[in-house]
């Protein structure tokens, strides 16, 4: 890298640095300083308390937990439902469970197989490919749940 480039790319970085800096800093109501204080300590290493401690996080809670954290902070009932899922349109089906540039098996039998617009539509959901195709991180309980509330999303459409 020529000293030039070096200089234009290190002014670019800095300054998306100050960007996320001057954002982070106003929302958490912290200043620019210490922000950049703690990414010298590499905080992120750090127990998670940590984050707290210096307001970088409101709160630590288990992952079952924070759809009602989120509940909560839009005032939306606990009974509720929330659904996280921006539908596998948004990612033309590569979510984040298969392997890097293929879709996925649901989107790929009901969009490119079955010619549908989702799942929705087709007469079969849940099947199979629904068991089979699943976060290894969800309990079968968890699991049932997030099926129901697919399929009450896309009945809503």
């Amino acid at each position: 890298m020529s000293p030039a480039n070096r200089e234009q790319v290190t002014v670019f970085i800095n300054s998306i640095w100050g960007q996320v800096t001057e954002g982070v800093a106003a929302s958490r109501s912290l200043s620019v300083d210490s922000l950049n204080a703690y990414a010298d300590r590499m905080l992120r290493f750090y127990p998670a308390e940590e984050s707290v401690k210096c307001g970088l996080a409101d709160t630590l809670i288990y992952r079952n937990d924070v759809r009602n954290y989120l509940k909560e902070m839009v005032e939306i009932d606990k009974d509720d439902r929330l659904s996280m899922c921006t539908g596998c349109h948004a990612c033309s089906g590569k979510v984040f469970h298969v392997p890097e540039g293929k879709a996925c098996a649901i989107y790929d039998c009901v969009v490119n197989g079955k010619g549908l617009k989702d799942c929705g539509a087709c007469s079969a959901a849940p099947c199979d490919i629904w068991r089979n195709t699943r976060d290894p991180k969800y309990s079968d309980e968890e699991f049932e749940e997030n099926i129901k509330q697919r399929m009450d999303a896309l009945k809503k459409r």
